[in-house]
């Protein structure tokens, strides 16, 4: 199993999702919410907007740092 967990493509998926909890806002339940939400709402868009709000934090911490 351990083999497995170091494999590249393993690690690629592990660290994008990881920078895209770091990019979402707010504390560890509004990242839930925010989740559940898009998951609940059928279609593309709640995705779609999930993703323009993930980048548009993203550009906010940036300007702020």
């Amino acid at each position: 199993m351990a083999a497995l967990w170091n494999l590249w493509p393993v690690y690629v998926a592990r660290y994008y999702a990881r920078r895209a909890w770091d990019d979402l806002p707010g504390p560890a339940w509004v990242k839930v919410a925010l989740i559940v939400a898009c998951l609940l709402i059928p279609g593309q868009l709640d995705e779609i907007a999930l993703i323009a709000l993930t980048r548009a934090c993203r550009r906010w911490r940036a300007a702020r740092a």
